[in-house]
C-alpha cells in the first residue's frame, strides 16, 4: 500500500472518531437538556399537587390548619410525591433502556432529578 492510501484510512479513521466523539457530546447535552425539563416539569407537578390538596383538604382557609385539615394535607401530598416518584422512575427505566439500545450499555440515571 503507498503512503498517500495509508494516510486517507488514517484520515478517515480519525474523522470517524471526531463525529463519534461529537456525537457523544450531543447525546450528552440532549439527556442534561432533558433531564432540566423534567425537573421543571416535575417541580410544577408537585406545586399543582400541593394546590389541589390544599383546595381538597382546607374547604375554609382561617388563621389555623385543624388537625384533620393537616392530616388530609399530609396524606394528599405524599401521594402526590409517591406518585411523582413512580413516574420518575418509569423515566429512567425508559431513557436507561433506549441509552443501552443505542450505546451500547451505557447507564443512564435520573437520580439527580430533585423530587
Amino acid at each position: 500500500m503507498n503512503r498517500s492510501g495509508r494516510g486517507s484510512a488514517m484520515n478517515s479513521r480519525f474523522m470517524q472518531e471526531e463525529q463519534d466523539d461529537e456525537d457523544d457530546y450531543d447525546t450528552a447535552e440532549m439527556e442534561d437538556a432533558f433531564i432540566q425539563m423534567l425537573q421543571k416539569n416535575m417541580a410544577k407537578i408537585l406545586e399543582d399537587g400541593t394546590t389541589k390538596c390544599f383546595n381538597h383538604c382546607v374547604p375554609k382557609p382561617g388563621n389555623r390548619l385543624q388537625p384533620s385539615e393537616r392530616s388530609c394535607l399530609e396524606n394528599c401530598t405524599d401521594r402526590y410525591r409517591d406518585a411523582l416518584e413512580v413516574v420518575r422512575q418509569a423515566i429512567g427505566d425508559q431513557i436507561s433502556k433506549q441509552a443501552n439500545q443505542t450505546q451500547g450499555g451505557a447507564p443512564t440515571s435520573l437520580g439527580e432529578i430533585d423530587q
